[in-house]
């Protein structure tokens, strides 16, 4: 059923017949037939009584009036009321490789400024800055600085990052922190579908630069691997924030990484100089959101 035939049938009644409707509808009498047809066909009900120079709407089509007055009308309230809503809103077009900076700044932007909306993707670092350059999006907010004159960036958020270990009496526990060399012959876990994740990529760069023999095992699955990280089985990366929202820091012992290129992630946000002033009110969002800097 489409809204469209709801319309016709009422249009139908009010004229009192096909010929006016058409003419009022601007659409063809053979048009409306057929789709007055149809609805009868899939309600399995005729709708009107029909005589050979008029036709009176019957019990079952005033029965399905009444519910087509309700449903055109809530629908034309529908619409009246999107419009209103977006002709105070501004839409802005984000992509991010941070899923933390999402589960900050959307929730945000919902409860402190009904005038900005936000459609977000999740990519890569690489695919964020493409996607900016293409224009298919607005703004992006990765952990790196695009090298380009024609993009702005500033630094709007940063997290530690953290090793976490899930037994107490492993001899990685009572360290005050922890290089990768200390994972050397260890298991560690890390959920291989995130863009950029809890600085994975830094890691995993640090593990072969330092030729240290970890077993790393990699998820795709978000559920196996928060199973998997639940079983208290495997080492894994966190971060402050993610401590902060899933509790970790209250079941684990959660130990910093001695490199500083492990420990902090920056993130930034990047834009097309040229629409600088137009994207203000979401650059302005995003600095209050982290005026202290951390996710």
């Amino acid at each position: 059923m489409e809204l469209r035939q709801l319309i016709y049938f009422r249009e139908i009644v009010d004229a009192g017949g096909y010929s006016k409707a058409s003419k009022n509808l601007k659409v063809t009498q053979s048009a409306l037939t057929h789709s007055i047809q149809s609805l009868e066909s899939e309600l399995g009900v005729k709708l009107f009584e029909r005589s050979k120079n008029s036709i009176v709407l019957n019990e079952a089509g005033s029965y399905v009036l009444s519910f087509a007055n309700k449903i055109i009308d809530l629908s034309d309230e529908l619409h009246h009321g999107v419009q209103k809503f977006y002709d105070n809103v501004s839409a802005f077009r984000m992509a991010t490789s941070a899923q933390n900076i999402l589960n900050g700044i959307i929730p945000y932007a919902y409860s402190t400024d009904k005038s900005i909306r936000l459609y977000y993707e999740k990519k890569t670092n690489a695919d964020c800055e493409r996607s900016l350059i293409a224009g298919n999006v607005d703004i992006i907010v990765t952990t790196r600085v695009m090298d380009d004159e024609r993009i702005g960036s500033f630094e709007i958020a940063n997290e530690t990052i953290v090793l976490v270990i899930p037994d107490a009496n492993d001899p990685l526990a009572s360290k005050k922190s922890v290089s990768v060399k200390d994972l050397e012959g260890r298991e560690l876990l890390l959920y291989a579908d995130t863009p950029i994740g809890c600085n994975t990529e830094a890691i995993l760069d640090a593990i072969k630069r330092e030729n240290v023999n970890v077993s790393i095992i990699t998820q795709s699955d978000y559920q196996v691997y928060d199973q998997m990280a639940e079983s208290g089985n495997f080492l894994y990366n966190s971060s402050t924030a993610s401590i902060h929202i899933m509790g970790e820091m209250a079941r684990n012992v959660v130990v910093p990484f001695s490199d500083p290129n492990l420990t902090k992630v920056r993130y930034y946000i990047s834009y097309l100089k040229e629409n600088r002033e137009e994207l203000s009110p979401v650059i302005d969002l995003f600095k209050r959101r982290y005026r202290a800097g951390a996710v």
